[in-house]
């Protein structure tokens, strides 16, 4: 409510403020602030991390299947050892499933609105409502976001997703497999997309064609016939290559998020 207070946000204004860089930032800090402090939920010491860590322990031990969203930043071996699903991992099926939005407009408009959905609800009745929460929506991070994505999912689906278990790269994946890996899209509806069990359809042409890569105009700094001869010397393949490399591991932070489903058998 302070951030609110301070930046005189309300139902008329908060479309307009979304995007201002200090507006995200205190959103941000705020939420992590929360998750990382103590008494996350009433008459427990946990901070929100750890609490939802003894969670998902309660389930395993008592057997239960669960599900788990992950930011896809990168493959969550952490949960596929056996400090988790334990000794015996082959007592649960995994599936992971992915939702890719085509176009890079149509995901900033449709979180827009979720916060500003949030954002009223909240203000109806701050006590018993969550306060909203603002990724970075702006269209360089989002997309460079989306990208990373992208290239856990598909690391993924090459390293860990594989009938053969002797087969898989432990060093990247843990001990436990991926059982299962669905891509769908989500433009004007649900759509199965992918599916690792049944799927004819050649994986790479699929996440290649729900989301693309999108070259995001930033500034306004003038094409000096100096930059002209820069781009041109470097507008190689091999450097286009290696610029985007950098770039997806320059910007790690996701806001489409994965889920695991965890099954036990």
């Amino acid at each position: 409510m302070a951030i609110i207070r301070e930046h005189e946000i309300t139902s008329d204004t908060v479309e307009g403020l979304m995007t201002r860089a200090d507006i995200i930032k205190a959103f941000n800090d705020a939420y992590f602030g929360v998750r990382n402090s103590d008494n996350c939920v009433k008459n427990d010491t946990h901070n929100c991390n750890d609490f939802n860590d003894s969670e998902m322990m309660k389930a395993i031990k008592a057997k239960k299947s669960f599900v788990l969203e992950i930011t896809g930043s990168s493959i969550p071996k952490w949960f596929l050892d056996k400090g988790w699903l334990g000794d015996d991992t082959d007592s649960y099926d995994v599936f992971v499933s992915c939702v890719l939005v085509s176009s890079l407009d149509t995901l900033i408009e449709r979180n827009k609105s979720r916060f500003k959905q949030s954002f009223l609800l909240f203000m109806s009745d701050p006590t018993n409502n969550p306060a909203p929460r603002l990724p970075n929506i702006t269209q360089t991070e989002f997309n460079d976001s989306i990208v990373t994505i992208k290239q856990t999912v598909t690391d993924m689906y090459s390293s860990c997703v594989l009938p053969d278990k002797s087969e898989k790269d432990e060093s990247k994946c843990g001990r436990e497999n991926i059982d299962r890996l669905l891509v769908f899209s989500n433009n004007d509806s649900m759509k199965l997309e992918f599916d690792s069990k049944t799927s004819d359809t050649n994986f790479d042409e699929v996440i290649g064609r729900l989301y693309q890569s999108t070259n995001v105009v930033g500034g306004r700094r003038r094409r000096t016939q100096k930059r002209r001869r820069f781009h041109k010397r470097f507008n190689t393949k091999k450097m286009r290559k290696s610029i985007k490399s950098k770039r997806i591991r320059k910007h790690p932070k996701i806001f489409t998020p994965l889920k695991l489903y965890t099954t036990h058998k």
